[in-house]
């Protein structure tokens, strides 16, 4: 389990970033600006993420992430469960939150100084890049064949479904990190669409805001019990209405479009 003890020793090396208990709580600090904050039973840390792609990270792994206090969902914040981590995933978390709130000069000098490399692993080269380029495309297309077997081949369908329903519709490679290098698949369109991973049973469809989508033909059979996200979990075997996954894609992007329009 990842202690504050762990964070704050590795917070140590990170430049301009210092601690700072305010009301019995540790933070850390780069200015004036928070980029982590622990509970005060310090089992949770609260850090520094896009609040734009909080709900997909949740969906993604919701026990392991979890959204921040209603006070606090205006800012761009996250947080996750000390006991769900490792070392290599808190070091990740930590400086990418204080990425967000350092000069980007600063960020520049740590990583010509090497500091970006994490246990072997090149941070500076975690970007996630939007766009359907080529090398976008050719990442999920070996994300999916990975998979391997029955679930590649559902994967690969369920894509096509996702292509076919929105022709605008951006492919992109998102949240890689020490132990899922190659990242997870997200379908955006004026925001992130739905989410696609691979577990032990199932291929899933996570999205991040289906709790607000309509769907007559019960696709959502996972996450029901979450009050914004919903998912489609597809067994070896099964078969999707084709039909509806896609108006259920197409709902999602008109959602996206209204609330940006708001």
């Amino acid at each position: 389990m990842v202690t504050v003890d762990d964070v704050r020793d590795f917070a140590a090396t990170l430049p301009r970033a210092y601690e700072a208990v305010v009301r019995d709580r540790v933070k850390f600090r780069v200015g004036h600006i928070v980029f982590l904050a622990f509970s005060r039973d310090e089992s949770t840390m609260g850090f520094a993420f896009p609040k734009e792609e909080r709900d997909a990270l949740i969906a993604s792994e919701p026990n392991k992430y979890e959204m921040p206090s209603p006070s606090d969902l205006r800012y761009h914040w996250v947080v996750v469960k000390l006991a769900a981590i490792d070392q290599r995933e808190m070091r990740e978390i930590v400086l990418e939150a204080w990425r967000m709130v350092v000069p980007k000069k600063v960020a520049a000098g740590y990583e010509a100084a090497g500091g970006f490399e994490i246990g072997g692993t090149d941070m500076s080269a975690k970007t996630d890049r939007p766009g359907n380029d080529a090398e976008a495309s050719a990442e999920i297309d070996a994300i999916i064949s990975g998979f391997g077997g029955w679930r590649s081949t559902t994967a690969s369908g369920l894509r096509s479904s996702i292509r076919a329903a929105d022709r605008s519709i951006v492919e992109e490679v998102k949240w890689r990190k020490p132990s899922r290098p190659e990242g997870v698949p997200v379908w955006s369109h004026d925001g992130i669409v739905c989410v696609g991973e691979a577990l032990k049973s199932a291929v899933r469809l996570t999205f991040p805001k289906g709790a607000s989508l309509k769907d007559p033909k019960k696709l959502f059979n996972a996450r029901l019990d979450s009050k914004t996200v919903r998912a489609i979990d597809v067994h070896e075997g099964d078969k999707v209405n084709e039909a509806a996954l896609k108006r259920l894609i197409v709902e999602a992007v008109a959602l996206n479009g209204a609330k940006k329009g708001t």
